[in-house]
């Protein structure tokens, strides 16, 4: 059972279970900000399981409204989770995914990765769905990407005489493409045919955008460019 616990009684709480701790971070008794609960890594895969492998400062919008700044984060993309590393305890928590709304993995050069969550449905599992999706491009047509990473292989190694299984996990993103009706479609593997398929009506000016502007639509770039073209001008 989690227990709810304000970051100024820690330290009379050092009796708690850690792996059982409810985090809560406060700038007073009244302005709750951060909620979540201890977070202990499986280091068991083969590959990495976040999106970003280093700890960088980011942004988050809470579903209060609230926007904090400059927390050190890192997306797994293998449990869809935000893992907060909390300097001042110090310790690593994973944050209550239905408070956040967005948050941004700043980088020192780089424009900052937005990621949203959204409700999606789901038409594998016939249900909707609530993930975390980086945005790409947002407009008349919109494209998100669910940084999924998942175990692509299990191979089975001995130690001390049993088995134990070893997996590999790699990046397996999955593109959602908002059509102007609000509905989404998905993408599993980036191709031109993939991609013609959820416009039947308006191929062949796609066709002819894809070839004016050179795009390979077997790329996140191509994809960002040719929605980004769309959005400009064709008709729907």
């Amino acid at each position: 059972m989690k227990h709810n616990i304000l970051i100024i009684l820690l330290l009379i709480c050092k009796s708690v279970d850690a792996q059982t701790i409810k985090l809560i971070e406060t700038d007073s008794l009244f302005s709750t900000k951060l909620t979540g609960e201890t977070y202990l890594e499986y280091r068991g895969y083969n590959g990495n399981q976040y999106y970003n492998i280093d700890w960088v400062d980011s942004d988050i919008l809470l579903s209060t409204g609230e926007r904090l700044y400059n927390k050190k984060l890192k997306y797994n993309g293998l449990l869809d989770e935000v893992i907060w590393l909390n300097t001042s305890i110090p310790g690593l928590f994973q944050l209550d995914k239905e408070f956040i709304c967005d948050f941004w993995l700043k980088k020192s050069t780089d424009k900052p990765n937005h990621f949203k969550l959204m409700n999606v449905n789901d038409t594998i599992k016939n249900h909707k769905s609530d993930i975390f999706t980086e945005v790409i491009v947002e407009g008349k047509v919109s494209l998100y990407i669910h940084r999924q990473i998942s175990v692509v292989d299990v191979q089975s190694i001995m130690r001390d005489n049993k088995l134990y299984p070893y997996k590999t996990i790699a990046p397996t993103p999955i593109y959602y493409i908002k059509l102007p009706t609000n509905k989404f479609t998905k993408l599993i593997k980036l191709s031109r045919i993939s991609f013609l398929k959820v416009f039947p009506y308006q191929k062949k000016k796609i066709r002819k955008l894809i070839r004016e502007n050179h795009l390979d639509m077997r790329t996140e770039n191509g994809l960002k460019e040719m929605i980004e073209l769309m959005n400009g001008g064709i008709g729907y």
